[in-house]
């Protein structure tokens, strides 16, 4: 069930913020592919930004590590194991 989740919740973004932006900042998708400035102006001007979180990118793993982390830490020594494992994933990523 929780493939699922994250799959479908990947198309979905919960908004957080609303960033509005004094000066206009142009944004030209070609520039990705290293080529600002070739071809027809398809240039947009966004002033404005949303910050939002994604269902599946973020709130179904959260939860899951959440309730993961409820069962470890009700053994007496996986407070600290817990602790290390989450240092060390923090550490690497």
């Amino acid at each position: 069930m929780l493939v699922p989740a994250i799959l479908l919740g990947g198309l979905n973004d919960v908004p957080i913020k609303r960033i509005i932006r004094a000066p206009p900042v142009v944004y030209d998708p070609l520039a990705v592919f290293g080529l600002a400035g070739l071809g027809p102006q398809a240039q947009l001007v966004r002033s404005e930004r949303i910050l939002a979180l994604n269902v599946g990118g973020c709130i179904v793993p959260t939860l899951l590590a959440a309730y993961e982390a409820r069962h470890v830490a009700v053994r007496e020594q996986a407070g600290w194991s817990l602790t290390i494992a989450t240092l060390v994933t923090t550490v690497v990523c």
